[in-house]
């Protein structure tokens, strides 16, 4: 099974409201970061045989980094560990970071996938977000994509804000397909403990949606893609052809091995898990950044597995699930309620099904935990 490298930029220009990510807004840090993380790729590359085919720089905001120091690193990757010559290389984009020229180089570079984050297409909707972007820079900012010369683009989407109905909603998504992306990512806005979009809400600022209504926008975002094009491959992911699919994020799904590069970074290969320290000033000042480790056992990577597999239209192989887990009530139970279905030796979801996959999977989860 090839492996996945993943690098962590931890940049932004600031925190959105929304956001719980291992983030600093410090960006005197970034050659240090640069060198840290080229060293960690010395460090642990030779412990990876396999070889490479996707490499996915997340955040933070990766656009934030210079092209330059972006390509020294997908250099030492290619001369440090056995890399694919089809490798999917991806980065993450704020509109507004990237020149036409910025563009161009990592095109040059060999990024081949650009993963922008519009995340609305409605000024209204950016300012709750705090989102430091118009409606119309990031509808240039993907136009400039295309022009560098990006035929993989993916773009980013927040739903299910506070106080728009579902019809301001299919307006915000149908401006977007305008575009023509070749793959969607649309989320739902969660409120993660301890950032102020928690806080406020919890405060009386404003109401969000209920359970049900989460719900229809759940199910009416697959549909208008679906309509659009767009055929579902996981819960929060679209993609126009299946080439289009992020092949770095299955790997996470499917329990393949990979290797994360930078603050915070997690990496897993033989049942081995391992991360780095969090702050970005203690991972640049390390000699090993990492932090800690553990041993999964047959069980407990199986469990992990199936909560992850289940996100996803695959499934998991029969093969892969939790011993016993066919034989429980309640396993039967979905099934016999259309949220669950047998196809092809896999155990997967139905549409249904995948709208309430989180508590599906902590359900049988909680049946079969080791």
């Amino acid at each position: 099974m090839n492996a996945g490298l993943y690098v962590h930029v931890p940049f932004c220009r600031h925190r959105c409201h929304f956001c719980a990510f291992m983030i600093t807004t410090h960006r005197d840090f970034l050659a240090d970061w640069e060198r840290a993380v080229i060293a960690e790729l010395l460090l642990r590359g030779s412990a990876f045989p396999e070889t490479f085919d996707t490499i996915y720089f997340g955040g933070g905001t990766p656009s934030l980094a210079p092209p330059d120091s972006i390509g020294r690193i997908i250099d030492a990757a290619r001369k440090h560990l056995t890399v694919s010559p089809d490798i999917e290389i991806t980065l993450e984009a704020n509109p507004g970071d990237l020149t036409a020229r910025d563009l161009g180089e990592l095109h040059e570079l060999g990024v081949n996938r650009l993963s922008l984050g519009l995340q609305s297409t409605n000024d209204d909707d950016l300012s709750f977000l705090t989102r430091h972007h118009s409606a119309k820079e990031g509808r240039d900012a993907f136009l400039a994509a295309r022009a560098a010369g990006f035929a993989n683009i993916t773009i980013d989407l927040i739903y299910g804000l506070p106080h728009r109905n579902r019809e301001e909603w299919r307006d915000r998504l149908g401006a977007a397909l305008e575009l023509e992306p070749d793959h969607v990512s649309a989320y739902q806005l969660t409120y993660e403990p301890g950032t102020p979009m928690r806080r406020f809400r919890d405060k009386g600022d404003f109401t969000s949606l209920t359970i049900e209504e989460e719900g229809e926008r759940f199910a009416l975002t697959r549909r208008w893609l679906a309509e659009a094009g767009y055929a579902p491959y996981e819960i929060s992911n679209f993609a126009l052809e299946p080439r289009f699919e992020s092949r770095h994020n299955w790997k996470y799904w499917e329990g393949a091995p990979y290797l994360g590069l930078g603050p915070a970074a997690h990496s897993f290969r033989d049942g081995r898990r391992w991360w780095n320290h969090g702050a970005v000033r203690n991972y640049v000042r390390a000699v090993d950044p990492k932090k800690g480790e553990e041993s999964l056992t047959e069980a407990q990577i199986r469990l992990e597995m199936m909560f992850l597999g289940l996100r996803t239209v695959r499934g998991i192989r029969i093969e892969n699930l939790p011993e016993g887990l066919l034989d429980r009530p309640r396993t039967q139970s979905y099934l016999d309620q259309g949220l669950a279905e047998m196809v092809e030796g896999r155990f997967r979801l139905t549409s249904r099904g995948l709208a309430v996959a989180d508590g599906i999977a902590a359900d049988l989860g909680g049946a079969t935990t080791p």
